[in-house]
Formats: C-alpha cells, structure tokens, sequence
C-alpha cells in the first residue's frame, strides 16, 4: 500500500508540473508611479537583454547580463504609471549563470552551439528616471551599464533551468529560461484582482522566451555577444491540481487506516 502511495503521489506531482498557471498581473509601483500607484491589467512582461556569454573550455559556458523590461503586452496598457519615462523603470542583472554547451546540427542543417543553462540568480529593481543605456550598439561594455544603479529591489531569482541555441550561420537562435522567486517584494506583483503575489502559498515562476539577435564574436576572447527581444509569463502551479492532489492523497491515507 505504502508503494501504491507512492506512486500516486508520483503520477500527482508530474501532474501538478506539467500544467503551469500563466495568468494576468498588475503592478504596484507606488510612488514610483504617476497616477494612483497600480498599473492596468496585462499579460507578459515585454523584455530586452544584452549578454556576453564565454565558453569555458571544458563543455561549460558562463554569462554576464543586463535586462529590462520594455513595456507590458498586450499593448496598450492605458495606465501604466508613467512606465518607461522619468517616472519609474524595471531592470536588473544576473550572477552566475551558465552551465553547459555542446556542438552539433541542428533542425536546419546548420552547425549549431546548444545551452543547457543550470544555474544563475537574477535581481530586477524599481526606481524613478530612467538608469540604464545599453548604446546603439552591442559590446562588452553594455554589461556593466546599470546593474547595482540606486533603486529598490523587487525580486529575487534562481534559475530552476533552461535552454538556448545559436545556429553558427544565421549567427540566430532561442532561449527559454524558468525561473522561481525566492524574494518578491510585498505589494509590488499583484494579481489581476489586486491580490499581493508575495503572498500566496505557491512557487511562483518567470518563465522567460526570448530570440538571440545581433550576434557579435568577440575576437580577442572569443566571447559570444548578442541581444534578445522577447517576453515573460507569470506562471504558478494550478491550484487546482494542487487542491486535487491533496485530496488524493489524504483519502488514500483515510482508506489506509479503515483497513488497518
């Protein structure tokens, strides 16, 4: 019986993970803001990023970065609180991420580098103005540009994992990033009825989507410089499926003990 439980609870996990929640969100920057210190509705956060990626050599790559979040889709977004002017800016960086690179070809025929990112962190800050400028062109320089600038943090992340490619011909590719909150700051993420993300009892994810653009080789380092447009859900585990699996599990523990 002990095993059967097991492997319900198993089945009920992979469930739980495999249907992810992505849903509508509002912002409260609060002073921050120019109107009454909450954003409209919106989908995804729009993102831009710049990233130096160095291959280490032995099957392993590290990368350094900026990101900034651009706009809030779908647009528009009639009160954003006065987002992307002096009134207030999102933006952050990342420590430590990397993991590792493997060569190869890929679905068009093309050579091809291909990341299994394992490990990172990420902090993203709110503060008034606008801190940051990434140029009009992509270099080593960008990834020292606003990281540690005045501002209040939001939220921290970890890298839970992810993916990425870089077709050596097109100098294109993808990269798909999950991340989880460890730190969201109290009021700031809200749901699409107000209610504060910092509190609900749910992992609470950032899945990132982005395309590689502007891709520059580094000659002197080899470094893999390049840009990424792209989005970011929201995503928490459907409590649903978390209410279901609970249920599950303490009747099959309640028929244990009629048994018994």
């Amino acid at each position: 019986m002990r095993k059967l439980i097991v492997m319900l609870f198993l089945a009920a996990f992979v469930l739980v993970a495999g249907n992810a929640n992505a849903f509508q969100m509002s912002l409260g920057p609060g002073s921050l803001g120019t109107g009454d210190g909450v954003t409209d509705v919106f989908d995804q956060l729009e993102i831009y990023a710049q990233t130096s990626s160095t291959n280490n050599g032995n099957g392993t790559f590290s990368d350094i970065g900026d990101v900034v979040v651009t706009g809030f889709l779908p647009p528009p977004v009639v009160d954003d609180e006065g987002y992307g002017s002096y009134a207030w800016q999102i933006y952050g960086g990342w420590t430590n991420l990397g993991g590792t690179v493997t060569q190869g070809i890929n679905e068009a025929g093309n050579p091809a580098m291909f990341f299994n990112y394992t490990t990172g962190t990420l902090n993203l800050y709110a503060s008034a103005g606008v801190p940051y400028d990434f140029g009009s062109t992509v270099g080593s320089g960008d990834d020292t540009g606003f990281v540690g600038q005045p501002g209040d943090l939001i939220a921290t992340l970890t890298l839970i994992g992810g993916t990425g490619d870089l077709d050596l011909v097109t100098l294109s590719g993808d990269i798909l990033l999950d991340w989880q909150f460890t730190y969201m700051a109290p009021g700031f993420w809200l749901d699409q009825y107000g209610n504060d993300l910092s509190l609900l009892p749910y992992d609470i994810h950032l899945m990132v989507d982005t395309n590689t653009d502007d891709v520059v080789i580094d000659p002197q380092t080899g470094a893999i410089i390049s840009s990424h447009n792209g989005s970011a859900d929201i995503v928490v585990p459907e409590p649903a499926s978390l209410a279901l699996m609970a249920s599950g599990l303490f009747g099959l523990f309640g028929f244990r003990r009629k048994r018994a």
